[in-house]
């Protein structure tokens, strides 16, 4: 059967279907098979039931429409997706512009005007990346400087694949 989720409430792990007769219907989180992708107003299928309680769905799974998705300008098969992850890492704080590229006005003004304070060469900075790994071709990584990352999960996390989320939370490096 399908139906469209009206209300979830993350809190209390539980919500409401309207099935395509128009029949509310509960669900618990427990009997969701891709829990991350429980949104309202997601399309889903599920196995009715009847409990003491009234109408409920158990096996329930989102559906997904559409067979790519598209994050910044890279458009991704889902198919082709084996594997997401973020995780975070220090690099060396970017602070040069390359030869051929102005990335902005306000940054080229600031390299033709004096600057009073340089950031060491060993100044670091925190950068968190989504990697996307296919199935036959590279993978592909963006990193917070490119792409919005929690915009792009929350796109991500509508598909039935495994996810890594290896950022740290307590960042005491």
């Amino acid at each position: 059967m399908q139906g469209t989720i009206t209300a979830f409430f993350e809190d209390k792990g539980y919500g409401f279907i309207l099935d395509e007769n128009e029949e509310v219907r509960f669900f618990h989180l427990r009997k969701v098979i891709n829990p991350s992708a429980i949104k309202i107003d997601a399309e889903v299928t599920f196995r009715p039931i009847t409990r003491e309680q009234g109408p409920a769905a158990i096996d329930v799974r989102v559906e997904f429409k559409g067979e790519h998705i598209f994050i910044a300008d890279e458009k991704i098969k889902i198919t082709a997706i084996k594997h997401y992850s973020v995780y975070t890492k220090k690099v060396p704080l970017a602070r040069d512009i390359e030869n051929n590229t102005i990335v902005s006005i306000g940054l080229l003004m600031n390299r033709i005007k004096p600057q009073t304070a340089k950031a060491s060469k060993d100044t670091l900075e925190e950068l968190t990346y989504l990697e996307i790994e296919l199935f036959h071709a590279p993978s592909i990584l963006f990193t917070s400087h490119e792409i919005d990352i929690d915009e792009a999960l929350s796109h991500l996390a509508f598909l039935p694949i495994t996810f890594t989320d290896k950022r740290q939370h307590n960042p005491a490096d």
